[in-house]
């Protein structure tokens, strides 16, 4: 019998570190200028979606995922029955797709099951917005004139 040979693994190379340092007072150019002003535009983006009660999901592995309020009352709505019910992962994103939660892909997926202990919060705030939906819609009816 042939004896499998053990894969080597090569040694690391040598690693490098590199360290800057300023000298003297900080002077904006151009360059910082822009930079400042594109952080600015994404953080009213943001403030903006929440206000309107959008959600906004980031993540160091995938690009920011945002949605308006009435996706987030639809997550809101899905959301805590799925997280409850999922025994594993795998169920959670079959559930996920099954609920038409498309955006919620598998590395979000995985991120929301793994807190999944929250979703009575989750719960708890989707009343929350349906009970104020509720008193908003007889506001609107009580003020809407009778014929």
């Amino acid at each position: 019998p042939k004896k499998k040979r053990k894969a080597q693994r090569k040694p690391a190379g040598p690693s490098y570190s590199t360290s800057y340092s300023l000298e003297g007072e900080f002077e904006p150019n151009d360059a910082s200028k822009r930079l400042v002003t594109r952080i600015n535009d994404v953080r009213t983006e943001i403030d903006r979606t929440l206000r309107m009660g959008g959600f906004i999901c980031f993540g160091d592995s995938y690009s920011r995922i945002s949605g308006d309020s009435s996706s987030a009352l639809t997550l809101l709505e899905k959301l805590p029955g799925l997280l409850r019910s999922s025994r594993d992962l795998a169920e959670f994103r079959s559930a996920v797709r099954a609920a038409g939660l498309v955006y919620l892909h598998d590395i979000l997926s995985e991120e929301i099951f793994r807190n999944r202990v929250d979703y009575p919060k989750l719960q708890e705030r989707y009343d929350k917005l349906k009970g104020e939906a509720e008193i908003q819609r007889m506001i609107e009816e009580a003020a809407t004139p009778l014929l």
